[in-house]
């Protein structure tokens, strides 16, 4: 079975507490974290760190147009 491949549009303190549970709660080959966005680049490059994202964005259209994300 393929990984899921995450994106994160608003990384709050409900994306916190929902991608720590995946990351705890789940094996590490059956997820991937992608691409995270916030209006505030440095606030999604912060949880890009926190959580092992591959990629920050400012804007919540080039998570959806990431075609790795899926």
């Amino acid at each position: 079975m393929a990984a899921t491949r995450w994106g994160c549009l608003v990384p709050g303190k409900i994306s916190e507490d929902f991608f720590m549970a995946i990351k705890e709660n789940l094996p590490a080959q059956d997820h991937k974290f992608v691409a995270v966005a916030s209006r505030d680049l440095a606030k999604a490059q912060t949880f890009a760190d926190r959580f092992g994202f591959e990629r920050a964005y400012d804007s919540y259209e080039e998570v959806g147009q990431d075609s790795d994300v899926g």
